[in-house]
């Protein structure tokens, strides 16, 4: 999985947005658009291989106001599919 793969599923319009994910998204006044220019503009930290039933990542980015934001996705290869899996801006 990298960084170019997530972007273009996201492009297609390969994504899925987790439940989970979206309730953190409203509780942290977190939008869509945060989380795309998150993507857009991020860097894959860490690759999560053990988490089921896709392998994960730890997308480090800046959402539309350049405040950081993490976007935790997984990634079906085989689907070429994203599931935005959490999202969050990080303390301090």
């Amino acid at each position: 999985m990298t960084i170019e793969q997530i972007r273009e599923s996201f492009k297609q319009g390969n994504l899925h947005w987790r439940k989970h994910a979206l309730q953190r998204m409203f509780e942290r006044e977190v939008s869509r658009d945060d989380v795309f220019a998150c993507i857009d503009n991020g860097k894959i930290d860490t690759i999560y291989t053990d988490t089921g039933p896709y392998p994960a990542a730890l997308i480090k980015g800046w959402d539309t106001q350049e405040q950081q934001l993490h976007v935790i996705i997984g990634f079906d290869e085989s689907r070429y599919t994203s599931y935005i899996i959490t999202v969050y801006h990080p303390e301090g």
